[in-house]
């Protein structure tokens, strides 16, 4: 962005079902690169932005967000109605192509039914979390079903077809 002098000519909607973290926020942020950020924030500049009025914020209980992504809150405005690119985090690719979510799985079904573009991230620096995820979506009030879930069920995302990229977080 700086390289290319692009600071502020192209912002970005951020949404996500945890913190992506202080040193992503308030780069962006001071880059002048975030138009929105939901369901929080972490950093001062990204709060400063939000208190001036530059950075459109809105804060919502985790529990509510990806019931309201799937209901379309987010992309409502836009003119596909869905977003236009997803970076989904994983710790590994199953051989049929299933998605193992990191440890920040919060989301992922709602953003995948809800973007037109996906890019998955494999954490190598994590360890493989295989196993660990029961992901379930819900159908959408009044029609939400008791969760019946007597043992583990160990799905997988769904696979699809996204560009992939590898990299290392330490843990």
């Amino acid at each position: 962005m700086e390289r290319n002098n692009l600071q502020g000519k192209l912002r970005f909607n951020i949404f996500t079902g945890a913190s992506v973290g202080a040193e992503t926020e308030d780069r962006w942020a001071e880059l002048d690169m975030i138009d929105r950020r939901w369901p929080y924030q972490t950093g001062k500049n990204i709060a400063a932005g939000i208190n001036e009025g530059r950075i459109r914020m809105g804060d919502k209980h985790l529990s509510l967000f990806a019931q309201d992504l799937g209901y379309g809150f987010y992309t409502k405005d836009t003119e596909s109605g869905k977003l236009d690119l997803a970076i989904i985090e994983v710790s590994a690719i199953t051989e049929d192509g299933g998605l193992v979510p990191t440890s920040s799985g919060g989301v992922i079904p709602e953003i995948l039914m809800i973007c037109d573009r996906v890019i998955v991230e494999v954490n190598v620096g994590q360890p493989s979390f295989e196993g660990m995820h029961d992901t379930i979506i819900c159908d959408n009030p009044p029609h939400r079903q008791v969760l019946n879930i007597t043992r583990p069920i160990h799905g997988s995302v769904p696979a699809l077809s996204p560009a992939i990229r590898q990299r290392s977080l330490p843990w």
